[in-house]
Formats: structure tokens, C-alpha cells, sequence
């Protein structure tokens, strides 16, 4: 991220940037589509490409929504196995 500096270059910098990944992204995507499904798989409108996309997309967010709610489960009953482990440990020996 460009950092935030007085003047207007930052923000175009900024944008520029921006604009250049989602730009450049897109031929990544199809290639990274060629070399996986190769003939396979043919677009006909840029629509089908889009509804490519978002369907990428939206499966993404699923899976990480999926992935942290898992996680935060994970977690929590790790530290409750961890305090009761440390209820049925013995004390310190005087």
C-alpha cells in the first residue's frame, strides 16, 4: 500500500496500482482456466467469464467463511480440553 503523504500522488499511485491488478488479473485467470481445462472449456460472451468469476469468487468467501468458523471451533475446544486437563493434573508436590 502506498503510503499516506501529503499531495495528490499517493492517490494516484494508489489507484493506478489498483486499476493495474485488476486488470492484469483477468489474463492470469484465463490462462491459469486454459492450463487447467485447456479445449475443454470456451467462453462465448464476456457474460459467461463474469459469471465465471463471481461464482470463483463467492465460493472463496464461502470457504474461508467455512475454514474460520472451523477454526474458531477448533480453538475453542482445544483451551476447554486444555483446562480440564489442568483440573485432573496433580499439584505441586511439597
Amino acid at each position: 500500500m502506498v503510503p499516506n503523504r501529503p499531495g495528490g500522488s499517493h492517490r494516484i499511485a494508489h489507484g493506478l496500482s489498483v486499476w493495474a491488478i485488476l486488470f492484469f488479473s483477468k489474463f492470469v485467470f484465463l490462462e491459469v482456466l486454459d492450463l487447467a481445462f485447456g479445449d475443454a472449456v470456451e467462453f462465448a460472451s464476456f457474460v459467461w467469464l463474469m459469471i465465471v468469476l463471481v461464482v470463483v469468487v463467492v465460493l472463496r468467501r464461502v470457504l474461508d467463511l467455512i475454514t474460520s468458523v472451523s477454526v474458531t471451533r477448533l480453538n475453542r475446544k482445544v483451551e476447554r480440553d486444555r483446562r480440564t486437563a489442568a483440573h485432573l493434573l496433580p499439584g505441586p508436590m511439597s
